[in-house]
């Protein structure tokens, strides 16, 4: 629209924008959308944050089942990743919201000091969503942070677990360097956890805050909340590849705090955690190659040298009870084995070395998109049926969970 029929529209349509504000009441504006933030680190922002203890002796530390550090500097995080959320659908009749924060992170690490094995990238262990006001781009607010302290030299689990109840989260965030101004509007927690065979995760909240929902105003409504946690890859026309998609509803909440040892746990289903793409997975393949090699002849030859030594006790023993015509060959055959295991120690040590020798650095593989949903609204079905949707590429578990939790409302 050029200017010139702007200012024509504007000066025609003022008599009927007075006339028909006269004529009917004036329509509510919905919430103004707020900032939503998400935050991923190896711990929770909130519910993993330290206690400074400087005196506190370490026998005495190790029966507090939480963390204790010895200095503020301890407790600050740095490296913490963070993406802003954007607003992708807010229905004006039913007051629905849904924000979604993409952040870029590598999946998995190998720390080639230790093994050569993949595992996790350390910093997805934690999601932390905010919404809120954030302060300015660039701006460094952890030295305002105050941790929890204490200065007693003997202090049980419970005065310790008091420190940080009711811990203001806006002073919390701050050790992250996640700045906000006034306190948050609200502030969900998720921990990812791993299956013990390290193939599938899930999440578990870690707890929540809400001062205010995001589409309501009102102190007393209450609102169906819903998170889904998806991991996009590479694809050719920029989209991302779906990999998994986990979600956990938190049901109908209002504003208030909670606490997972208070309640039951708030979970999401397995979902299994996708394997290297083939791009990642020769990456890993040319980098590794030389690591597992020596590796892989380390582990032979120390079972190779527990059989041995098996072999030769043996040995000993049926000398021991052996009569004249056995003992030389025995002797003989246990020589024999000495031998052996000589040069497989030398072998051994060889190849250890050899691995001691190469590159101790530390790599990431496998680029992903972390997209994490927030969606809050009046119907629980509606956001399941959402979901549902979206989840096609995922097993028919999750599809028959959704089923039963739309026809139940």
């Amino acid at each position: 629209m050029n200017n010139n029929y702007r200012i024509i529209v504007w000066g025609s349509a003022i008599a009927a924008a007075i006339a028909a504000a006269m004529a009917s009441p004036p329509i509510l504006a919905a919430p103004p959308a707020p900032d939503v933030r998400i935050f991923v680190n190896d711990s929770c922002l909130i519910a993993d944050e330290p206690i400074v203890a400087p005196s506190l002796t370490g026998s005495k530390a190790l029966a507090w089942p939480g963390l204790i550090v010895g200095s503020t500097g301890q407790a600050i995080l740095s490296g913490v990743v963070s993406g802003v959320a954007s607003m992708i659908g807010t229905r004006s009749q039913s007051r629905e919201f849904e924000f979604v924060a993409d952040t870029e992170v590598y999946l998995y690490n190998v720390d080639y000091r230790v093994s050569p094995d993949p595992t996790l990238a350390p910093e997805v262990g934690c999601l932390t969503v905010v919404a809120g006001e954030f302060a300015a781009d660039g701006t460094d607010c952890r030295a305002a942070y105050e941790p929890p302290e204490t200065r007693a030299s003997d202090v049980d689990a419970a005065e310790l677990k008091q420190l940080l109840a009711d811990r203001d989260p806006e002073n919390v965030l701050r050790r992250g360097n996640v700045c906000l101004i006034g306190a948050p509007s609200l502030v969900f927690e998720s921990r990812i956890e791993l299956s013990e065979d390290q193939t599938a995760f899930r999440l578990r909240s870690a707890g929540y805050q809400v001062n205010s929902l995001l589409s309501t105003s009102r102190k007393d409504d209450k609102r169906a909340v819903l998170h889904a946690v998806t991991l996009l890859g590479p694809s050719n026309d920029g989209r991302g590849a779906h990999l998994a998609t986990a979600w956990h509803s938190f049901g109908e909440i209002g504003v208030g705090r909670y606490y997972p040892d208070a309640a039951e746990p708030v979970l999401s289903n397995w979902v299994r955690l996708p394997s290297l793409t083939t791009s990642a997975s020769g990456a890993y393949q040319d980098d590794s190659e030389p690591y597992r090699t020596a590796r892989s002849e380390v582990e032979s030859l120390q079972r190779s040298m527990l059989r041995t030594s098996r072999q030769i006790a043996s040995l000993k023993a049926t000398l021991e009870q052996a009569d004249g015509d056995l003992e030389p060959g025995l002797r003989r055959e246990i020589e024999r084995l000495n031998v052996r295991l000589a040069v497989d120690q030398a072998a051994l040590e060889s190849w250890a070395a050899e691995y001691d020798d190469l590159p101790k650095w530390e790599r990431r593989y496998m680029p992903v998109t972390f997209r994490v949903t927030l969606t809050e609204g009046k119907s629980e079905a509606r956001m399941m049926r959402w979901l549902a949707n979206t989840l096609d590429n995922n097993s028919g578990n999750i599809a028959d969970d959704l089923a039963k939790i739309i026809s139940e409302q």
